[in-house]
């Protein structure tokens, strides 16, 4: 799906017919912003053909499953970014390759992307939304709001573990490990976003990307310390992990021995029951095994009276 928007100082513009975008490229006052969801095979070439687009940089926009990167390329730059977001208690990411040269600024993604959906929202809705004073406004707005939506699954992690702590001290749910492990796993692919990331706004800061500002600059630190507040937070969450880890392995040997010792009760208690049973199970005369009722009830009376005087030692001596 094709989207194109043109910032001018007196409104914005949205079209979408390619030719009619390019030709407002050609106005040095306007700034061109064209978002692609899940390109068609027409639409990349025409990317390749107004651009010039390097072909690795098309390459690495088109094959999902890179990592974070910044590039610098003679006319424009590129850049990735990823959108997270849970589904099924597990973390998915969501590819944004993002073009940015003199006047225009190009983002590519196969799936609809939620950050993305909030600038144009922005843009469609303000006409005095700034982008027209450069294109390097749209690449800070796209890069805050991808990474702004790491902090709510933070949270929802935070919150999960300290859930599990609450089970396992209260020893209301066991089968827990499964989900403490891929708890495990969104940690360390956050982390591994973050990182890169961050490598990324390290050499942005450093004016290492010739299309941003140095007036904009301050706006970009600002995401930098976000992203470096969330790899604290995940340092101290990582951390976490081995606790509940032992926590849990600790007590579920406490299960076990509580099971053996009930068990071995049990098997200490059927001892003398066994013996007496067996004694009167012999093909021989033995006292009382005459007597009918009365016999029969002597010695169940003595398997009872063993059993409970057995389980009374075994509680003393606990």
């Amino acid at each position: 799906m094709f989207r194109g928007f043109v910032f001018t100082a007196d409104n914005v513009t949205e079209k979408n017919d390619p030719a009619e975008v390019i030709k407002d490229l050609k106005n040095s006052r306007a700034r061109t912003w064209i978002d692609l969801e899940d390109p068609t095979e027409q639409e990349i070439d025409f990317l390749i053909q107004e651009f010039d687009f390097h072909p690795l940089s098309i390459e690495d926009a088109m094959i999902q499953k890179d990592h974070p990167k910044l590039e610098e390329f003679d006319d424009y730059s590129f850049a990735i970014f990823y959108a997270a977001r849970i589904a099924d208690g597990e973390i998915k990411e969501d590819q944004l390759n993002i073009f940015i040269g003199k006047n225009y600024i190009v983002t590519i993604h196969e799936e609809k992307i939620r950050a993305v959906e909030r600038v144009i929202a922005r843009a469609r809705s303000r006409a005095k939304n700034g982008f027209h004073q450069g294109v390097d406004l749209v690449f800070h707005a796209l890069a805050d709001n991808t990474i702004d939506e790491y902090f709510p699954i933070i949270e929802k992690i935070e919150d999960r573990l300290d859930e599990f702590e609450d089970v396992i001290l209260e020893e209301r749910k066991l089968e827990i490990i499964d989900e403490i492990i891929t708890q495990k796993r969104n940690i360390l692919f956050l982390r591994k976003l973050i990182t890169a990331e961050r490598g990324i706004f390290t050499r942005l800061l450093k004016g290492e990307m010739r299309y941003i500002r140095e007036s904009t600059q301050v706006y970009f630190r600002d995401i930098f310390d976000h992203l470096s507040e969330m790899n604290a937070t995940l340092e101290n969450l990582r951390d976490l992990i081995p606790s509940l880890m032992d926590a849990y392995n600790s007590l579920m040997n406490k299960k076990t021995n509580d099971a053996i010792h009930g068990l071995t009760v049990a098997a200490t208690i059927a001892i003398p029951l066994t013996v007496l049973t067996s004694y009167y199970g012999m093909n021989i005369y033995l006292p009382f095994a005459d007597k009918g009722i009365w016999g029969w009830m002597f010695v169940n009376g003595i398997l009872i009276f063993s059993g409970i005087l057995t389980y009374l030692f075994l509680k003393k001596i606990k």
